[in-house]
């Protein structure tokens, strides 16, 4: 049953940890309930450090597709170098801290960043990349620009106001 639930857990977090740039967060919130992130990531753990043919017994009874997605991120992570394994906990571990509402908000932004064509979608994820060192006034700026109106559709500007209202949210 705790591996069923962990797999949705692993797509999501490893798909959003993969582009939202970290930002400073108070580490463990006092009073965090069962369904808070310490428990989340500790089966996130443990499922990444099961043996591959533990991984696909736990992952049995799941569509195929889905099996696939999951199997196919796990073995990207299993590739990463170890200072890029350690970055994508650390976002991880970040992500944990978050309140609710912030999580549902980078849930929305990641479907939203989906329906975009992979070359746009890239070109998304490069852009908010790109804020990491900014202030919000900085990208409020390169929002409002001319290079910015011109570069970006009216349905990827919306997406990118999304992240930049992530990014400023605590």
């Amino acid at each position: 049953m705790l591996r069923r639930m962990i797999i949705p857990a692993a797509i999501l977090l490893l798909g959003f940890v993969c582009f939202v740039p970290m930002q400073a967060q108070p580490r463990g919130r006092p009073g965090m309930g069962p369904r808070g992130g310490v428990r989340n990531k500790k089966l996130l753990e443990k499922y990444r450090e099961m043996s591959p043919e533990e991984r696909r017994q736990a992952m049995k009874n799941l569509p195929p597709e889905r099996r696939k997605a999951i199997e196919e991120r796990m073995e990207q992570y299993d590739h990463l170098a170890p200072e890029e394994r350690q970055r994508l906990d650390d976002r991880l571990e970040n992500f944990q801290q978050w309140s609710p509402e912030r999580k549902q908000m980078a849930r929305r932004i990641i479907l939203h960043v989906n329906q975009v064509p992979p070359e746009r979608r890239q070109l998304i994820r490069d852009e908010f990349q790109s804020w990491r060192t900014l202030s919000n006034d900085d990208v409020r700026s390169r929002m409002n620009s001319d290079e910015f109106r011109n570069k970006y559709n009216d349905q990827e500007q919306q997406i990118l106001r999304e992240m930049a209202k992530l990014k400023s949210t605590p």
